[in-house]
């Protein structure tokens, strides 16, 4: 399993439908004021895309045979969390594609 440690990244997050800065901010282990601060808002609304800081981010390649399942069950975590970890519209993963667990 290949498994890429990024020490800093921005990840685009889209806002969705049942959002808040507070949710956002517990995906993502901060605080709604450093997503505030980071993205110069107040608010969010659906759509809206949001720069998150994060550290020590493991990354996932996805592989040819990888289905969400499959990866999910290599991590230990439910397909639910990379959905959400992720911010996919779809459960269907493509072939190179990487994956934040």
């Amino acid at each position: 399993m290949k498994i890429e440690e990024v020490e800093m990244k921005n990840i685009i997050y889209r806002v969705g439908r049942e959002d808040t800065l507070n949710s956002i901010a517990k995906k993502f282990n901060t605080t709604s004021e450093v997503l505030k601060q980071t993205n110069k808002i107040e608010g969010v609304s659906e759509g809206d895309c949001l720069i998150i800081e994060e550290k020590n981010i493991a990354l996932y390649v996805v592989k040819p045979t990888d289905t969400i399942v499959s990866v999910a069950k290599k991590f230990n975590v439910t397909p639910s969390h990379i959905v959400s970890k992720n911010n996919l519209q779809t459960t269907k993963l493509f072939v190179g594609q990487k994956l934040v667990i």
